[in-house]
């Protein structure tokens, strides 16, 4: 029997070192290799980032509307308006109206010529004064708008010399114009003397003037 035991022993000592000879020679599983190229790149959506807005066209600027230009004796005509007297004077408002269907400026001291009853130049000495108007100032008249002055005259003569008061009208010429406009209103400047003030915006009519 011991011939039998020695080979069953002989037998397993071979398996078991087929066994471990064949554990000891396997390979673990290889590793995968490392890549030295990047990554693919993912596109991304289809992104609605706001494409750059022009800006719009530039307008021109708005016309400049024309300034109104100096009054025209052609455009006006001369009213009379309030009279009034105190101390031996008499003061009388005259107005240009502008009867044109444009504006138009004045400004400064109309001129002012006496004229006989055949409407030929009388002597005329002309003053000029502020009295309560204040200083000259530009005046716009619109359609039918109105530029108003005042006229004083003596109606007693003064002086040593006696000095004759002639029966008179008036003849006024618009600030910077030469072509005068008459007016009926009956004037008796002793002397031939008459003081003017500056145009200004305001005043009282005649209304039957």
């Amino acid at each position: 029997m011991r011939p039998v035991r020695t080979i069953l022993i002989v037998v397993f000592a071979a398996v078991a070192v087929t066994g471990c000879s064949a554990r000891s020679t396997a390979h673990p599983p290889a590793a995968s290799p490392t890549s030295n190229q990047p990554a693919a790149t993912i596109p991304a959506p289809n992104s609605t980032a706001p494409h750059p807005v022009a800006p719009p066209p530039s307008l021109p600027p708005p016309p400049v509307p024309p300034q109104p230009t100096a009054c025209r004796t052609a455009q006006l005509q001369l009213r009379t308006g309030r009279v009034e007297g105190a101390m031996g004077h008499q003061y009388i408002t005259f107005a240009f109206q502008n009867r044109s269907s444009e504006a138009c400026t004045m400004f400064g001291f109309p001129g002012v010529q006496l004229l006989d009853a055949h409407s030929s130049p009388l002597p005329t000495k002309v003053g000029h004064a502020y009295f309560d108007t204040g200083p000259a100032r530009r005046v716009l008249l619109q359609r039918f708008g109105y530029a108003f002055f005042t006229l004083a005259e003596a109606l007693i003569p003064y002086g040593s010399d006696p000095q004759p008061c002639p029966r008179a009208t008036l003849a006024a010429t618009p600030p910077g114009q030469r072509q005068a406009l008459t007016s009926p209103q009956a004037l008796t400047p002793c002397g031939g003397s008459v003081v003017v003030t500056p145009v200004r915006s305001t005043g009282e009519l005649d209304p039957i003037s």
